[in-house]
C-alpha cells in the first residue's frame, strides 16, 4: 500500500520549524549575536500581525534590525522627545530634577522587559529568557549589537543617540543634541550621557 506525499508534506517534514526555534530560544539561558536578532526579528513579526501594540519593544526591534536608522514611526518620535525632555530638565534644575523613569527605563531596559513580557504572555510563550541570569545576559549582548548604531537625528532636537563601546557588562549612552543646552549657570551642554553596570 503506497501513501499519497505531497510536495506540502515533503516541505513540512524537511523545513525547520521557526516557531519551535523561537521556543528553544526563549529557554535558553545564554546568548549570542544571532540568537538575540532572531528573537528581535520574529518578535517583530508577531508585533507586524498583532492588533496590540508594544511600543518600545517596536522601538528597540527597529534599531536593532533596520539598516537604515533615520526613519522613525510617529511612537517612536513620541518616546524620543519624552526622553529629550527629561534629559533638558535634569541638565537645566538637576537639583530639583526628580530622576527620570524614562531616561533610565531607556538605559536598563526595563520598559523592554515589560513590553516582552506582555508580548510573551499574549502569545502563550515561555516568560524564562525574562528571568534574572537569562535576562542579564540578553540585555549584555543587546547593548554590544547597538553600540555604534545610532539613531539619526530622530527628532529635530536630538542629532544622534549611541550606545558607546564599553567594558562588557557595562552600557553607555548619549543623547546627542542638535542645539546646546544650557544648565542653569548658562554652561552649554552639547550632550546628555548615561552610564549603567549589568
Amino acid at each position: 500500500m503506497f501513501t499519497e506525499v505531497t510536495l506540502s508534506s515533503i516541505v513540512a517534514i524537511t523545513m525547520p520549524n521557526k516557531n519551535d526555534d523561537l521556543k528553544d530560544l526563549l529557554q535558553q539561558r545564554n546568548f549570542n549575536n544571532r540568537d538575540v536578532a532572531f528573537l528581535f526579528s520574529e518578535l517583530r513579526k508577531i508585533i507586524e500581525s498583532s492588533d496590540k501594540k508594544y511600543k518600545t519593544l517596536k522601538f528597540y526591534c527597529d534599531w536593532l534590525l533596520h539598516s537604515q536608522k533615520d526613519c522613525y514611526h510617529p511612537e517612536m518620535k513620541l518616546y524620543i522627545r519624552e526622553i529629550y525632555e527629561s534629559a533638558v530638565k535634569h541638565i537645566q534644575k538637576p537639583m530639583q530634577f526628580e530622576y527620570s523613569k524614562k531616561i533610565s527605563d531607556l538605559i536598563y531596559f526595563e520598559i523592554l522587559k515589560n513590553d516582552l513580557s506582555k508580548i510573551l504572555n499574549d502569545s502563550n510563550l515561555s516568560e524564562q529568557i525574562l528571568e534574572d541570569e537569562s535576562w542579564l545576559n540578553l540585555v549584555r549582548v543587546l547593548v554590544k549589537l547597538l553600540e555604534n548604531q545610532p539613531l539619526i537625528k530622530p527628532i529635530e532636537e536630538v542629532s544622534s543617540i549611541v550606545f558607546s563601546p564599553a567594558v562588557e557588562g557595562a552600557a553607555i549612552m548619549y543623547i546627542n543634541f542638535s542645539e546646546p543646552v544650557n544648565d542653569w549657570a548658562g554652561t552649554p551642554h552639547h550632550y546628555y550621557k548615561m552610564v549603567n553596570y549589568y
